[in-house]
């Protein structure tokens, strides 16, 4: 989450980049879980969780689902920040 107030530009959010599905360049969560009060982790399925609505020429989210083994559940997100609205 980034901040600003009113009138100043917004920052640039993880790597600064855009995602473009490109976890080289865009910054980046794998291994994502949630714990249920059984104490069981399971992974997000894709399209369970909102993505809160963002302004997409400033900030971008990718939720790439199950990857693979290594990095499993992996969501990208991130942009360059600027002149955001309001």
């Amino acid at each position: 989450m980034t901040s600003t107030p009113r009138g100043i530009p917004s920052p640039p959010m993880g790597s600064g980049h855009f995602t473009a599905n490109n976890l080289k360049r865009a910054c980046y969560i794998i291994q994502m879980r949630f714990q249920l009060d059984t104490r069981k982790d399971l992974g997000p399925i894709k399209n369970q969780y909102a993505v809160p609505s963002i302004d997409s020429n400033c900030y971008g989210v990718d939720y790439e689902g199950y990857n693979d083994e290594v990095q499993q559940y992996a969501m990208l997100f991130g942009g360059p920040g600027g002149n955001c609205g309001e």
